[in-house]
């Protein structure tokens, strides 16, 4: 659980000349970039969102804690629509992805800034270290890649791992009672392909194979879907 700030002592608190904001500065707390605010939550039933001040107890009550960026991005992830999805498109849930891009770089940046290595979708690290010049490029290359494997049997998208994970896709007849693991492909902006196939795994690790593309994963998927536990 992120830590937040105890409590002040009355010498911080009981000063009627002092507004939160100012016993805040006073006591060295820097105040919320804002971006809190327009992070919107799912309602109990997931039917509306809430912005996050909407979903705080009153400002008066709690007036001594400090949004922290790892806490906010942890609610920027949280996803708002259906549990289950068929394609990237459908996963497409949370405020990392309808928010406003640079408010979603920025608090990503400040979460890193803050010390954490917060979980975040591959397109978004990719943004962030000038690999991809956009998030809508990095739907378009998820898009692209599963309109690739729909069109083969076999293949299986899965949305997430987690809140802030990135989809994959499985190749379910290469788990043929020997594999650990099938054949999987993932995105990644660990390669400027940003495609990587990795092959189903037994005992013996295999290493993830890079393709330069959805071009080159179209040109190799019959092979790819030949690839089996030795």
């Amino acid at each position: 659980m992120p830590a937040l700030r105890s409590r002040p002592e009355p010498s911080e608190s009981d000063r009627p000349d002092l507004n939160p904001a100012e016993r805040a500065a006073a006591a060295g707390i820097a105040s919320s970039t804002g971006l809190a605010d327009r992070i919107p939550l799912p309602s109990a039933d997931g039917s509306t969102r809430l912005t996050l001040p909407q979903a705080r107890p009153t400002a008066d009550a709690l007036s001594w804690l400090q949004p922290l960026p790892e806490l906010e991005w942890s609610l920027a992830l949280e996803g708002s629509g259906p549990s289950v999805a068929d394609s990237p498109a459908d996963a497409r849930s949370s405020w990392v992805h309808f928010g406003a891009e640079q408010d979603v770089l920025d608090l990503y940046r400040q979460a890193l800034a803050a010390g954490a290595d917060p979980p975040a979708p591959w397109w978004l690290r990719a943004v962030h270290h000038g690999l991809l010049a956009s998030r809508s490029a990095g739907y378009a290359v998820e898009d692209a890649l599963h309109a690739v494997l729909a069109e083969r049997p076999g293949w299986v998208f899965v949305p997430w791992a987690g809140n802030g994970r990135s989809c994959y896709w499985e190749y379910t007849p290469s788990d043929d009672g020997r594999a650990q693991l099938p054949t999987t492909i993932i995105l990644s902006e660990n390669h400027r392909g940003f495609v990587l196939v990795l092959p189903a795994q037994g005992m013996t690790p295999v290493p993830p194979v890079p393709l330069t593309g959805v071009d080159e994963l179209r040109d190799r998927l019959t092979e790819i879907g030949s690839w089996r536990v030795a």
